[in-house]
């Protein structure tokens, strides 16, 4: 589904562009919420049907605390992949059985980002990164160590973490919230602006562990969905969102000296 546009192949248009064309298949916002809402339960059900592999030895006695977080942190990894492997098809094929966009690779932007925009965006996420650590520090935040960093000092494969949260989580997440919702919201009443703030918002509440955490999703979903608008692609934020991930696993590998 993926191309690498050669010299003679003009660069994808972006989004902003898209929003003028005629002539095209695009669901409105209502359309969008409900198939979306339809695609993730389809995800997760699907997900907890397929099969998890035995958690290693090695573990902790059965009833500690320990071992309650080392299967939790198993779980939760395969979760995140097995998500990945029935929740990009399930986009791909609602896409194409609705006929949404020119093509399905099309509407969900599965074009390479030009190095330009590549390099852009890289460089204001990294900008993000470092003014973000200060400012979301006077934010309130829960009690006790951060579930990330407790899910990630009991994993029993920090490899098989890295793949979940680095490789699938992103692939998933950007397939469904920058690939699907976004284009289908940027295109009703709410236009770009509201869709980019709606989406951010959605994905943020799937990720609340805590107050500060949940403020920090919102702003990078901000940050993820003008760069897929900008670009076109939706490989870029699906980059930058990998890049996130592995920012967080080193830091978290840093201080537990793995």
């Amino acid at each position: 589904m993926i191309e690498t546009p050669s010299e003679s192949v003009a660069a994808p248009p972006s989004t902003a562009d898209s929003l003028r064309t005629e002539g095209r298949r695009y669901p409105g916002l209502v359309e969008t919420l409900v198939v979306g809402f339809v695609v993730l339960v389809a995800t997760v059900f699907l997900a907890l049907l397929m099969p998890e592999p035995q958690l290693p030895g090695g573990r902790a006695a059965a009833g500690s605390t320990e071992r309650i977080l080392q299967d939790f942190s198993w779980t939760d990894s395969w979760a995140e992949i097995n998500s990945a492997v029935v929740g990009v098809p399930l986009v791909l094929l609602v896409c194409w059985l609705r006929r949404y966009g020119s093509s399905v690779k099309d509407f969900l932007g599965l074009h390479w980002p030009s190095l330009r925009q590549a390099l852009l965006w890289t460089a204001v996420f990294l900008a993000y990164e470092l003014l973000s650590g200060g400012l979301l520090r006077l934010l309130p935040v829960g009690s006790g160590p951060h579930r990330s960093f407790e899910l990630f000092r009991a994993a029993p494969s920090v490899p098989l973490t890295m793949l979940a949260y680095v490789v699938c989580a992103p692939l998933q997440e950007e397939i469904f919230y920058r690939g699907f919702l976004l284009p289908g919201a940027a295109r009703s009443p709410i236009r770009a602006v509201g869709a980019v703030l709606l989406i951010a918002a959605i994905w943020a509440l799937s990720h609340q562990y805590d107050p500060r955490n949940s403020v920090n999703v919102f702003l990078l979903g901000v940050l993820l969905g003008t760069a897929r608008l900008r670009s076109g692609s939706v490989l870029l934020p699906m980059g930058l969102h990998g890049l996130a991930n592995l920012l967080i696993d080193v830091q978290m590998a840093r201080l537990l000296q793995l």
